[in-house]
């Protein structure tokens, strides 16, 4: 799902197909359930403390809140806010 939303975000609007990107947004949000309801209910991937799970998981996640993706998914917008929140995270990011 990823792949052709990443192809058409990086076209301008004029130039993107609306419905393939409409197709893969609701995919993608389709494919994020089970996510979505683990982090109702847990802080982090692994349970409630930051693990590896979680650089891999907030990575993408991240790309997927720059293109969008999340706008619908409450609790994972909210464990994204979190990974990037960290202090690791913004180190390294400088």
């Amino acid at each position: 799902a990823i792949l052709p939303i990443w192809t058409q975000f990086r076209l301008p609007p004029e130039q993107q197909d609306k419905d393939s990107l409409e197709i893969a947004k609701a995919a993608f949000t389709t494919i994020m359930q089970p996510l979505e309801t683990h982090f109702s209910q847990q802080e982090y991937v692994a349970g409630p403390q930051f693990s590896a799970a979680d650089v891999v998981v907030g990575s993408i996640l991240g790309w997927a809140n720059v293109m969008g993706l999340l706008k619908d998914l409450p609790h994972s917008t909210t464990y994204m806010r979190r990974v990037v929140s960290r202090p690791a995270y913004t180190r390294g990011r400088a």
